[in-house]
């Protein structure tokens, strides 16, 4: 188990989570490479990134307006990812650190956001 007490900073129920979560990617890398495509009802679930571009912090990552992500206090936020992993642009999908993501419209560069209409992204 995983633990430095002294001063907190590494806490067992993190780390338990923090591997959960990367099993997950794992799985979900796994069945990506095997050529299994994402179900709809994963596609169907997953926030929609609307007037999204990429952010690259110290990896890729997309900045965008997010459409019901389960962590934000509102239904729609803006956001920054976390790492892309893997990307499907012409499916408009892509899988983060941390979860799948819808595509809406990309940011156009003048500034303008996309139209967040639940249709896009939803498996071109």
């Amino acid at each position: 188990m995983l633990s430095y007490r002294s001063t907190g900073f590494l806490d067992p129920s993190a780390a338990q989570a923090e591997l959960s979560r990367l099993q997950v990617l794992a799985t979900d890398i796994e069945s990506l490479l095997n050529g299994e495509p994402v179900s709809r009802r994963v596609l169907a679930a997953a926030p929609l990134l609307v007037g999204w571009s990429v952010a690259r912090p110290h990896a890729v990552a997309l900045a965008a307006l997010a459409i019901d992500h389960p962590e934000a206090a509102s239904s729609m936020e803006s956001r920054l990812t976390s790492t892309v992993v893997i990307e499907n642009q012409e499916g408009g999908w892509v899988r983060t650190l941390g979860r799948f993501y819808r595509l809406g419209q990309k940011f156009d560069g003048d500034g303008v956001w996309g139209d967040p209409s639940p249709d896009i992204g939803g498996g071109r």
